[in-house]
């Protein structure tokens, strides 16, 4: 089942790629969970392809916005330090 509010127009999902891209890591802000956030970065191979990903997740109620640049900088450098 979908939730209503995942990104539902591909000019729209372009745009938080870019986004996500620059800031090194994505949200997820109840889109794919009703009452779930989620912050994760890709992990890249010797190539440069993704090959996995790691994030946390935490129920909404525990979800802080001025915190969001310090845990996406974490999640980032957890993935920097995995990939190859």
């Amino acid at each position: 089942m979908k939730w209503r509010r995942s990104v539902a127009r591909i000019a729209s999902l372009s745009e938080a790629a870019v986004e996500f891209m620059a800031a090194g890591y994505s949200i997820n802000l109840s889109q794919y969970r009703r009452a779930v956030c989620a912050i994760g970065a890709a992990i890249i191979d010797s190539d440069g392809a993704p090959v996995g990903s790691i994030c946390i997740s935490m129920p909404e109620s525990r979800y802080e916005p001025k915190r969001l640049k310090e845990w996406g900088q974490a999640v980032a450098k957890a993935a920097a330090a995995i990939s190859v």
